[in-house]
């Protein structure tokens, strides 16, 4: 059993290499991110930890405090992803949106995309699942960044943005943020967010391609749900289980609505896999658990809690027969 942890894209790491090609940076350096880039070619799962670690090393290496923003200004369309693309052949901000939380999920299962619409605000969250709580300053600033950017360029017209939160605490100055967003930043908040006005979703995208789109849909659909995307499918599947457990007791129609598929095509597409529903919340839990237990102090009453064990009987007998061990026994 593979241990569970979020993961990105490996297009962050090709994001990353970019940077580095822009600044000119120390050429040997440049090649071991290209190498990296390089054997990460087909969207392949990278662990958060790692992603993490290479970003805080290269913001280290430039003495950049806000490579997340440098990242995210400069962002190379070029070396976009499927989802990236689709995203920016909708025909308009709210068609493109609704198509990047759909899709993304199975593509980054470290990131959970919210959007909430209001008659006359909005806002769009992009969280980052981080059960090792590692440092992740600069994957949030790009994040937060890089939508903005991405929308002002299909647009043709500034996000109107009321107010960013960041969440992680800073002591760094809000100012090249704020010059951004034009808007006030907070930072040490309880997501990542930008309020908008609602009216900027009805704007139309200059780089919509009705053809593009509908073409990469069915790709992006297809790599989703068939045989090579089928790991992507349960990996969103089991970070959207745990992720629910620390609020509600997850079911079909609830994981179901956040992926935005009915819960019958849920129980279908996982038939199809000769799965169920019951089958990957063990799964689920049994993955995070191990990854607790092995990457973190958790002590085991607040792991059964986090994984809705109301007792820490029940969780030890459930890891028992997953496992054969004990929780204690295992972490030992």
């Amino acid at each position: 059993m593979v241990e569970f942890e979020p993961t990105l894209s490996s297009h962050f790491i090709i994001y990353l290499r970019n940077y580095l090609l822009d600044i000119n940076f120390d050429k040997q350096q440049i090649e071991r991110f290209t190498c990296a880039a390089r054997n990460s070619q087909e969207d392949t799962p990278v662990p958060l930890s790692t992603v993490a670690e290479l970003y805080n090393e290269v913001a280290e290496l430039t003495d950049c405090d806000y490579l997340g923003c440098e990242i995210g200004t400069r962002y190379h369309y070029e070396s976009a992803g499927m989802v990236i693309l689709m995203m920016l052949a909708a025909p308009s901000v709210e068609k493109g949106l609704q198509a990047l939380m759909r899709y993304d999920p199975f593509f980054d299962t470290a990131i959970d995309i919210e959007m909430d619409i209001g008659k006359y605000d909005s806002s769009f969250s992009a969280n980052i699942i981080n059960p090792k709580q590692v440092w992740v300053e600069h994957i949030c600033d790009y994040l937060m960044v890089f939508i903005a950017a991405a929308l002002n360029t299909a647009s043709r017209k500034p996000m109107p943005c009321k107010e960013v939160w960041l969440a992680y605490p800073s002591n760094k100055s809000a100012a090249p943020l704020e010059k951004i967003f034009n808007c006030p930043v907070k930072f040490g908040q309880s997501c990542n967010r930008i309020v908008f006005s609602s009216s900027y979703l009805r704007e139309k995208f200059y780089s919509s391609n009705s053809y593009l789109f509908d073409l990469l849909s069915r790709e992006v659909s297809r790599h989703a749900s068939g045989e090579n995307g089928a790991q992507y499918f349960i990996n969103a599947l089991c970070r959207e289980i745990v992720n629910q457990y620390k609020s509600q007791a997850p079911t079909v129609e609830s994981v179901a609505a956040k992926l935005n598929m009915s819960g019958r095509t849920l129980r279908r597409r996982l038939a199809e896999q000769g799965s169920n529903f019951q089958a990957v919340k063990n799964q689920a839990r049994e993955q995070q658990a191990r990854y607790y237990l092995s990457h973190t102090n958790m002590n085991l009453s607040a792991i059964a809690l986090e994984l809705g064990f109301s007792e820490l009987s029940a969780f030890s007998r459930a890891f028992r027969s997953w496992t054969g061990a004990s929780p204690q026994s295992f972490r030992e």
